[in-house]
């Protein structure tokens, strides 16, 4: 991919985390727990949703995670379009925006570090050029959009079940904020227009502290539709973050349903249809290899089914890719120690000999046999 903005290049000041978020395969994208699996995406906004096409309502779910459970909250953004004001969710063209952002974002040079906070800069162009690459053709105004409506909408993240970090035990707000919470456009003609977002908390701090794991980018996006791409990414997070089996889930249809943002339907056989058409994209693009189903019943009415219990079978591709990114994880945060002699607890201070070493021990990796770990 050609890119239209010149990035500075890397300064000494640069912290070893920024510098081991980065990765030059262009098929992989780090993936963080919690924000990259929330149904923060609504995905069919009907006119009944509007009250006198004035403004939307505020979207309520529940939803777990690696056995925690969690209450969400998606706050429409407003904006102008055509000149008429009007509220929109982030549905499935945010979410793949912000997908193409995160990924540019692991280039040399990217990432900079702010008064603790961190930054990135992009065109545009090098979006829409992504996005048609892995067949999602969005236009320039389009893009531009999607990247007001993924700094204007907000989303915030409770923890519901009793936390025993909480001297209360009562819920605890996760995070509050936007995907990107601040954003700025700059306007030098559509070819080499820049723009710059800044990442949330849970981002920023999930680099800080080293908590990203490798994903498959060119799967992600190259499944069609939001249910499948949130299910090959909740299938991983169950591996890296919720310590499940890499071979072998169990999975229920009805909690697969609240937990991928899907609208309630009133048929349940809808919800459950839409589910395994999401398990059978997967089975389809080698993800899963066979999956086994259990119908669960109306306890009155026999003929009602009113679950799919799925007994899933991952392929031998997909183990190996989620072995080879634990295993990259374990190097990332073992780089660290070596290099700042400490876990990885902030945001430390780079200089040109720590970028040196780093350099030094990824070297070493690549005269070695472990060509799996060079990244």
């Amino acid at each position: 991919m050609i890119s239209n903005v010149v990035v500075a290049p890397m300064t000494t000041g640069t912290p070893s985390q920024l510098l081991q978020f980065e990765n030059q395969d262009p098929q992989r994208t780090n993936t963080i727990d919690l924000w990259d699996v929330a149904p923060r995406g609504v995905f069919y906004t009907t006119a009944n949703d509007r009250e006198a096409g004035k403004y939307l309502k505020i979207v309520e779910r529940e939803f777990e995670h690696c056995g925690k459970f969690y209450k969400l909250q998606i706050k429409p953004a407003r904006l102008k379009r055509a000149g008429q004001e009007t509220e929109e969710y982030p549905g499935e063209r945010e979410q793949l925006v912000e997908e193409v952002v995160r990924r540019l974002a692991q280039e040399t040079g990217r990432l900079r570090l702010e008064n603790r906070d961190l930054w990135m800069s992009f065109s545009i162009n090098e979006i829409t050029a992504e996005l048609a690459r892995t067949g999602h053709r969005y236009s320039w105004s389009e893009v531009r959009e999607a990247l007001q409506i993924l700094h204007l909408s907000t989303v915030e993240i409770m923890r519901v079940d009793r936390d025993h970090t909480s001297s209360t035990g009562s819920a605890v707000t996760v995070i509050s904020a936007s995907a990107f919470p601040q954003l700025a456009f700059r306007e030098r003609g559509r070819e080499f227009s820049e723009t710059t977002v800044q990442f949330n908390a849970l981002l920023t701090n999930a680099i800080k502290h080293l908590e990203f794991v490798q994903l498959d980018y060119d799967t992600i996006m190259g499944l069609k539709g939001p249910v499948p791409r949130w299910l090959y990414k909740r299938l991983s997070h169950n591996v890296f973050f919720g310590g499940q089996e890499a071979h072998l889930q169990v999975l229920t249809a009805s909690d697969l349903y609240r937990g991928c943002g899907l609208a309630p339907r009133s048929r349940k056989r809808d919800e459950l249809r839409k589910i395994t058409g999401a398990i059978d994209a997967l089975k389809a693009a080698g993800v899963i290899d066979v999956y086994d189903v259990e119908e669960v019943h109306d306890g009155i009415d026999r003929r009602r089914k009113e679950d799919i219990v799925y007994t899933v079978h991952l392929s031998a591709a997909f183990v190996k890719d989620i072995t080879i990114a634990k295993r990259r994880q374990q190097v990332i945060r073992s780089d660290y120690v070596q290099i700042e002699g400490k876990e990885a607890k902030d945001f430390a201070p780079g200089t040109p000999q720590k970028r040196d070493k780093l350099r030094q021990i990824k070297a070493m990796r690549r005269v070695s046999d472990q060509s799996e770990l060079q990244f």
